[in-house]
């Protein structure tokens, strides 16, 4: 998983390509989604947005097109969303619910 080792990494960049594991269930819960890792036995709660930037992970999908996608779907600053991104890719990668597609 790229980006989790090294804690200076600044994954994901332009160009990284996102891939949420395959293995994993997604249930909504109200306004949120609750991701259940089988295999480490976790539950995770993700707020809307943090569930929009996972869903958009699909291993096809750079970090840019997912940035770009996102600030158009709730007409906001492509620059704060690119952070906003950054910043839930990092989380959601540092749980290990996010990994580097290549």
């Amino acid at each position: 998983m790229h980006g989790q080792s090294d804690p200076n990494s600044q994954w994901p960049d332009a160009g990284s390509i996102p891939l949420a594991r395959p293995d994993l269930t997604a249930v909504p819960l109200d306004e949120n989604v609750a991701i259940y890792d089988e295999v480490g036995q976790v539950l995770v709660m993700l707020n809307p947005t943090a569930a929009a930037v996972l869903e958009r992970c699909d291993g096809a999908a750079t970090f840019e097109m997912i940035v770009n996608s996102l600030a158009a779907d709730h007409d906001e600053d492509v620059e704060t969303v690119r952070q906003d991104v950054w910043h839930t890719m990092r989380k959601l990668a540092s749980i290990g619910l996010l990994v580097e597609a290549r």
